[in-house]
């Protein structure tokens, strides 16, 4: 999936507006399902990314869940080290 690139101030709102539905770290999804993927029944969910002090965000599978490719797929997205 893609990632996006955001702001703090929008990460943060995020983190607030309802408690996280899974959180590692400074990665968390946001606890009101965005949709439903019936081919994998399973629940999407905003997914919001923090690295070296920049944010990002994606859409991702409740039961995929995966901080550290979502890390690994934002440096290498965005070039960093």
């Amino acid at each position: 999936m893609t990632n996006i690139e955001i702001n703090e101030k929008i990460y943060i709102d995020q983190l607030e507006c309802v408690p996280p539905k899974r959180m590692e770290g400074s990665t968390f999804m946001v606890g009101e399902a965005y949709d439903y993927d019936y081919d994998k029944r399973d629940v999407i969910y905003s997914v919001y990314v923090q690295v070296n002090n920049r944010y990002f965000c994606r859409l991702g599978l409740y039961k995929g869940f995966n901080p550290r490719l979502y890390t690994s797929e934002v440096k290498n997205q965005f070039n960093i080290k």
